[in-house]
């Protein structure tokens, strides 16, 4: 992929390199990744030179909003970004400072997100942001193969960081309202404008199309509950996030945690995970982020095997690092209450999973472009007669069919929407 960077990353880097205490230092990069995704693109930079009268090299990742405008236009991408802007900048060294004034530290708490080195946080419309953080490749950490399942142990380790991030959450709330309620009322408002592009409306309802075709055609209660939802899916997503539907349970939660978005360390077996990518974060159920992963990530076979066993590994975390922070979990969030959020809120999934699955199942080398995909929600967002088709953004194959239609069984099975 084709790339230079943008002279304000220069910057930046040149500044973080002096605080890092470098002397004589040079600055390589290189693409972070072959595909650049919908929001964000991603340089590698390696900083070397003199610190401490040696020779040494800092590791880092860029993040910075896609080059392409319409794209950043079209999915609202300065929203999103300012988002993870806001908690790398104020979210995460406050729960960092928060967590070890009561003695949790690394092993016990919420720390699984990559150190940030420097931010830039530009306000002006269609800004120059930028985020730069450790490259936690170099330090042994992979991300799984999107095309192959996840099995049973880098499962639990997902669920045990989401209690463990939900849970200092909860005790902020219970100990600290007022900051609590600075975080709530900043990360309450990020996306009601993300779901009413236009173009986002007509690559929503391709997808939509998708998965009904992974059902069969006998499964007529499920195709028309689809059906509906293609028509309805914005009042799903306000009811969702509206701040007074998840009260009094609402915490900060990642709201995009599927196998693309985390990053394991450990060889024979997963010892560390990292969640990355907070873009969609903000204030909601916790159940969100459970249901997401859970039914996004999982397998059907390992979903319906374990449920309930996640389930219990899930909040016995919640519930053990409550406990450890100085909160009593009996009288903030009990497991009850968990599964009542997760019948309340786990329709958020319905508006994820057609996504999430539709790029876990493709070979992305094979699908237009990114920005091919724009190109052509600008056109049937001029003119929405235009024949342009958004309906082969992702791959339409057997595997797809597999995970989509047996979480749309599963999600019915369970009442979840």
């Amino acid at each position: 992929m084709d790339f230079s960077i943008p002279p304000y990353v220069i910057d930046l880097i040149n500044k973080i390199a002096k605080d890092e205490k470098f002397e004589n230092h040079s600055i390589s990069t290189e693409s972070g990744s072959d595909i650049d995704g919908f929001q964000s693109l991603i340089f590698k930079i390696t900083i070397t030179g003199l610190r401490n009268n040696h020779e040494d090299k800092l590791c880092l990742i860029c993040k910075i909003p896609s080059l392409n405008i319409a794209r950043r236009k079209q999915f609202h991408s300065d929203i999103t970004f300012d988002c993870e802007l806001f908690f790398y900048e104020n979210v995460f060294p406050y729960f960092e400072t928060f967590q070890r004034e009561r003695g949790v530290h690394s092993d016990d708490g919420f720390f699984a997100f990559p150190k940030c080195y420097g931010l830039i946080r530009d306000e002006k419309s269609l800004g120059d942001h930028a985020i730069v953080m450790d490259n936690l490749n170099e330090k042994c950490y992979y991300m799984l193969d999107k095309a192959n399942d996840i099995d049973f142990d880098h499962s639990i380790l997902v669920l045990k960081e989401l209690g463990k991030l939900h849970a200092v959450s909860f005790a902020i709330r219970d100990q600290e309202p007022e900051k609590f309620k600075q975080f709530m009322e900043r990360t309450s408002l990020f996306h009601y404008e993300v779901n009413n592009s236009t173009g986002a409306k007509f690559l929503q309802k391709a997808h939509y199309d998708r998965a009904i075709r992974s059902l069969d055609p006998s499964e007529l209660d499920l195709i028309r509950k689809m059906e509906s939802l293609k028509l309805t899916y914005v009042d799903l997503i306000n009811q969702v996030k509206t701040t007074t539907t998840c009260e009094p349970f609402g915490v900060l939660i990642h709201g995009d945690c599927w196998i693309n978005n985390l990053l394991y360390r450990g060889s024979s077996k997963p010892s560390n995970v990292c969640l990355i990518d907070w873009q969609l974060s903000q204030f909601g159920s916790p159940a969100i982020d459970v249901a997401c992963f859970l039914f996004c990530s999982l397998s059907p076979q390992l979903r319906n095997e374990h449920f309930d066993q996640f389930m219990n590994i899930y909040y016995g975390t919640l519930e053990s690092t409550l406990r450890k922070l100085g909160s009593d979990p009996t009288k903030l969030f009990t497991f009850d209450n968990l599964r009542d959020q997760m019948r309340q809120f786990s329709k958020y999934v319905m508006y994820l999973a057609p996504i999430m699955i539709g790029i876990m199942t493709s070979d992305m080398t094979k699908v237009p472009s990114f920005d091919e995909v724009t190109r052509r929600m600008d056109l049937l967002t001029n003119d929405p007669t235009a024949d342009v088709t958004l309906d082969d953004a992702f791959e339409e194959n057997d595997a797809y069919k597999h995970r989509m239609s047996n979480l749309i069984r599963d999600m019915d099975r369970l009442g979840y929407w």
